[in-house]
């Protein structure tokens, strides 16, 4: 008999990964908003830039980055401080950072539709492979 508590998490669909960024996405352009921060296209660009850089280095072993955020624990933590990392931003006046932070996210929207549209294949189809 099969123990369901033995068996790996599933991971999140494409879809459930773009709601949590829409979601995060959304909190980020509101603290922008509220808080008048400039948005710097350089910042922007980092941002952008640290999502395709991190989705290179998943394409790389795709199997683990998905068992890993598989992980309800990993999702959460990783919202919690992207969260944490923003207020403390906005209070230590490192505003950039939570521009930075939309920019990221706003790419990695982008890259999902990309991806669901079939315009550009996946992550992991962006290397070779270790």
């Amino acid at each position: 008999m099969d123990d369901e508590r033995s068996a790996p998490p599933e991971p999140p669909t494409r879809l459930a990964d773009g709601a949590l960024a829409a979601a995060v996405l959304v909190l980020a352009v509101a603290v922008i908003r509220i808080t008048r921060i400039d948005v710097s296209p350089s910042a922007i660009l980092l941002g952008a830039g640290s999502t395709v850089g991190f989705e290179l280095l998943a394409g790389r072993d795709p199997e683990r980055v998905r068992r890993v955020w598989a992980r309800r624990g990993v999702r959460a933590a990783v919202v919690g401080v992207a969260l944490a990392l923003g207020v403390l931003a906005v209070v230590v006046r490192a505003a950039w950072f939570v521009v930075a932070g939309a920019g990221a996210l706003g790419c990695y929207l982008i890259v999902l539709a990309l991806v669901a549209w079939g315009i550009v294949p996946p992550p992991e189809s962006w290397t070779d492979g270790p």
